[in-house]
């Protein structure tokens, strides 16, 4: 398994796999996250795992998750992953999500898990940008699945990262 060298990026996957430092950043960086209740499930760099919970706060009126609460736990999945390998570079960098497309396969009545193993696929664009001293966008994956593994819905989201001389 690869591990991060960088210690800011140490310390980022720490404080998110901790659940009170996630949850305290969260309350003042995205309140919206924490009123949700989403939780890191497991974080390294080989994949994300959030745990979006089946509670009064995350259900429509039809009772099942609602399909923003789903957006934002798999955005989050992405987007914890992609943050953590730009920190690794040690230079500052902008991110911006700049298309997301979903696919909703079943109804999701029970907690979900989103879940991002995107490979390779971010050191290669990472590197990419780096290089040309230019805008990269990537597309990273985020499936979200029921505890017993019933997938309910499928991700796309388009990241633009760019680093800054």
């Amino acid at each position: 398994m690869r591990q991060f060298n960088n210690a800011k990026a140490i310390s980022f996957q720490n404080a998110a796999n901790s659940a009170f430092k996630f949850r305290s950043l969260m309350f003042f960086q995205i309140p919206l996250i924490w009123f949700s209740g989403i939780k890191v499930n497991q974080f390294d760099r080989n994949s994300c795992s959030v745990k979006l919970p089946f509670t009064r706060r995350t259900q429509n009126p039809f009772r099942s998750v609602y399909f923003a609460a789903q957006c934002m736990a798999a955005e989050l999945s992405t987007g914890l992953i992609l943050m953590a390998e730009t920190i690794e570079t040690g230079k500052k960098c902008s991110m911006l999500v700049t298309a997301m497309s979903a696919t909703f396969i079943k109804k999701a009545d029970a907690d979900v898990y989103y879940t991002c193993a995107p490979k390779d696929i971010i050191a290669s664009a990472i590197q990419l940008s780096l290089k040309n001293n230019e805008p990269v966008k990537i597309i990273l994956t985020s499936e979200g699945k029921m505890q017993d593994g019933t997938v309910v819905a499928n991700f796309e989201f388009e990241w633009s990262v760019k680093f800054k001389s």
